[in-house]
């Protein structure tokens, strides 16, 4: 006897247990129904929940397919309560043949995806096993995409593994197509490694060596590849090592040169002269290692190297590090190269340039008396040298070491050949320098008579305790100095209406012309020199005399 499950809402009739409609009065019971409705909802939540967060083996996608079949069970059951048609035969009859074509279809479906599945899946994997990725690719997203009820030959999972196998493979094929062939050989070295594959990792190997073989490394050559060439020759990837080692490591330093990363380049430089010293390569890495700038800030680590014995390296090294320092106003430093040129290439070649080019290092030109023996041997050297030293500071506009250096040489060679040229150098100099410090101007000459024709005489009268020194600059230089009048005073705001002449007096002959005068006192006094034009005729004497008269300028 079945059990009683409440009574009709209508005519009051009892009801049994899942019975929906009242077989009274024929009341649909529409709450039971929606209770079989929102059973399917939940089951089919269920079932797409699953899919969404759980692995896709074949157990799990059972479970799913249960839930999706009792779902469309319990759905169709709704329908069909809620129009009645399981209250005739043939009502019944038409739910069990849609009940038996949802599961006939199922099946069906299920057939055919694994019949699809299996076929594209085995044309993709000969692919795969080929390591033609690119094509594989499109058959597995195929795959992927495709309506799966149920995995049942375990395609899907098959297709998404090999999936993620190929797609860094189908990403470094693609950067060497585009040309970037330092990028792409670094992601097949790395895959070689990586990879889960072994089909792809000794694929990516032989994409590896490949592109060793047939690129020239200049092409290859970047910031990774030059860090990682150790790393191609432990695993195996150089097939030539011999003549490809030393190829990147020159490559790698034209690569970092263009970079200005020059302690990296100088680095593949000295590997390349220290591993491979007779390579044809070696030559071209020694020249630019040379001229690299960092080379001269690792000079010690070069000496000490095995390196240093290579002919010319050192003194080459030597003499281009003298021109980056004299570049950069490091005139001690370079000095000291020029000493150890001198000291231990003393027949190289270019120390005799270094020799010609010394003149122009500020610090030699002070430090003359620290010359090296051999140089100073030779009797015109020094002269020369004292000479050039001059000219070279006028040209770095430096006035107060090109006086030094034309006073040492009119001091020590006063006779030399030369000594006429440094005279108006001098002259010259000591005039624009005194113009430039702010100068007083002094009145030409008083003409005191003649002297018969092709001579000019000049006497100058020193009535000042200062001792000064007369120059002239003009067709016939003369720089003088006369004694200080020790009888002689400093007058105060204005000077004497006439000349003392109580002090040493000085007659200079000189060639008539146009010249310019300085008197100044050669003390450290702060007396102000004065300087003016004379026009000195043929055949005239003049005379001039000199006081110190002390203003809010002080001067002769």
């Amino acid at each position: 006897m079945s059990k009683r499950f409440g009574a009709c809402v209508v005519c009051g009739s009892p009801r049994e247990r899942g019975e929906v409609v009242c077989p009274r009065c024929g009341h649909v019971h529409r709450r039971d129904l929606w209770k079989l409705a929102i059973l399917a909802v939940l089951l089919l939540a269920v079932a797409l929940t699953l899919g969404a967060w759980l692995p896709g083996s074949f157990t799990w996608d059972l479970v799913r397919l249960s839930l999706y079949l009792l779902a469309g069970f319990f759905w169709l059951t709704f329908l069909a309560r809620l129009f009645r048609v399981l209250k005739s035969r043939i009502g019944c009859w038409i739910y069990l043949i849609i009940l038996g074509l949802l599961a006939v279809g199922v099946g069906t479906q299920i057939g055919l995806r694994f019949l699809d599945d299996r076929v594209t899946y085995d044309e993709a994997h000969a692919k795969y096993l080929k390591a033609d990725c690119a094509a594989a690719l499109p058959l597995y997203e195929h795959i992927a995409e495709s309506l799966h009820f149920i995995d049942a030959g375990g395609y899907v999972a098959l297709s998404e593994q090999e999936t993620g196998y190929c797609i860094p493979f189908v990403d470094a094929e693609e950067l060497q197509t585009s040309g970037d062939l330092a990028s792409a050989l670094m992601a097949f070295q790395d895959l070689t490694k990586t990879s889960a594959s072994p089909v792809l990792a000794d694929a990516s190997r032989q994409r590896a060596l490949a592109l060793l073989d047939e690129s020239a490394p200049a092409d290859l050559a970047d910031a990774q590849t030059c860090s990682h060439l150790d790393d191609f020759s432990a695993d195996g990837l150089l097939s030539r090592p011999r003549a490809q080692i030393p190829a990147f490591y020159f490559a790698c330093g034209e690569f970092y040169d263009r970079q200005d990363q020059r302690d990296e380049s100088l680095d593949m430089y000295i590997r390349l002269l220290e591993d491979y010293p007779v390579h044809a390569l070696a030559r071209r890495g020694q020249s630019a290692l040379v001229s690299n700038p960092s080379a001269c800030n690792q000079m010690e680590r070069l000496e000490s190297s095995r390196i240093a014995g290579r002919r010319d390296l050192l003194p080459t090294l030597y003499y281009d590090c003298i021109q980056v320092f004299e570049a950069s106003s490091r005139a001690d430093q370079a000095y000291e190269l020029y000493l150890l040129l001198f000291s231990l290439y003393p027949e190289h070649t270019l120390t005799a340039q270094a020799r010609d080019a010394l003149p122009g290092n500020s610090a030699a030109c002070t430090g003359y008396e620290t010359l090296p023996e051999f140089l100073v041997a030779d009797k015109e050297f020094l002269p020369n040298f004292l000479y050039q030293c001059g000219q070279a500071s006028e040209g770095r506009k430096d006035a107060a070491a090109a006086i030094r250096m034309y006073q040492a040489f009119l001091e020590e060679y006063p006779k030399h050949a030369l000594a006429a040229d440094v005279k108006s150098a001098l002259a010259n100099l000591l005039v624009q320098t005194a113009r430039e410090s702010g100068a007083g101007k002094i009145a030409p000459p008083q003409r005191t008579g003649g002297t018969g024709a092709g001579a000019t005489i000049v006497v100058i009268q020193n009535d000042s305790p200062e001792k000064i020194r007369i120059v002239f600059s003009g067709v016939d230089p003369h720089i003088e100095e006369l004694p200080a009048c020790e009888a002689c005073q400093t007058y105060s705001l204005v000077g004497p209406e006439f000349c003392p002449e109580k002090g040493p007096i000085g007659r200079y002959t000189l060639k008539p012309g146009q010249y310019d005068v300085l008197v100044e006192a050669v003390s450290e006094s702060g007396v102000v020199p004065f300087t003016g034009k004379w026009d000195l005729k043929d055949a005239d004497r003049y005379y001039s005399c000199f006081v110190i008269t002390t203003t809010i300028n002080s001067g002769p």
